[in-house]
């Protein structure tokens, strides 16, 4: 469901992979980040028209190359066939992966995501949680007595993220992709069909044209494959 407020925490203004963001993608992602639409999850409507209306000092161009930095630094991604995008550390910044029960509606949320490419990166997402908050089950109560508090809210995340992981797409981190980097593990991640700010703009009834540069149209494709950059462990976006 739609979040009625955002939990921002301050350190976000030091952090060095925020630092490193050019001016117009910390803007967007900040606007991405207190959009009403955006879900626990991390989820929303990719809406360049709204955003540009926000941001009056922005045209497409702008706005395009401001995604393609926020995906590049594995901030956000955006689905433009089905006018999607996931904000990445969401989940984590925004206080959902600490509450329990949060957590399980953001699960929920997760999995009404249609698009074929970001539901692979939110399982990875979660998976991550998982793995770093939710990863054993409490122990089996008694026979005739049931979990309360926060021992049943834990079981009901642990229960939300493992059911939900498989069904994205997205399971535990391989360990045959760990490297270790000073001393601290950390994993590769391999995600295809970067946002393109090459593709051609579609027209209602008809097919792309050719050669639209940097034109950000809510029917426009995506195309393309990279492979991500590791991660350093111990940045939190």
């Amino acid at each position: 469901m739609p979040r009625s407020y955002a939990t921002f925490g301050l350190d976000y203004f030091d952090d060095p992979a925020v630092i490193a963001l050019s001016a117009d993608a910390d803007r967007v992602y900040l606007r991405l980040v207190v959009s009403p639409t955006v879900s626990q999850a991390g989820t929303g409507p990719w809406q360049p028209r709204q955003l540009i209306r926000q941001l009056p000092d922005f045209d497409e161009d702008r706005l395009v190359a401001a995604a393609r930095e926020l995906e590049q630094a594995r901030f956000a991604y955006i689905d433009t066939d089905t006018e999607e995008v996931f904000i990445r550390p969401l989940m984590r910044r925004d206080g959902v992966a600490q509450k329990p029960n949060v957590l399980a509606s953001a699960c929920r949320a997760a999995l009404l995501v249609r698009s074929r490419r970001l539901r692979p990166l939110i399982g990875a997402e979660l998976a991550r949680i998982a793995r770093e908050r939710y990863a054993d089950d409490p122990e089996t109560v008694p026979a005739g007595e049931k979990l309360k508090g926060s021992a049943l809210a834990y079981r009901t995340a642990h229960m939300a993220l493992h059911q939900t992981m498989p069904a994205l797409g997205g399971t535990e981190l391989d360990p045959s992709t760990r490297t270790v980097q000073n001393g601290s593990e950390s994993f590769t991640e391999n995600h295809s069909e970067p946002f393109n700010e090459n593709h051609s703009p579609r027209t209602p009834g008809g097919s792309g044209g050719g050669g639209g540069r940097g034109r950000v149209t809510t029917e426009g494709g995506t195309g393309g494959e990279v492979a991500r950059e590791h991660e350093p462990p111990t940045r939190q976006q």
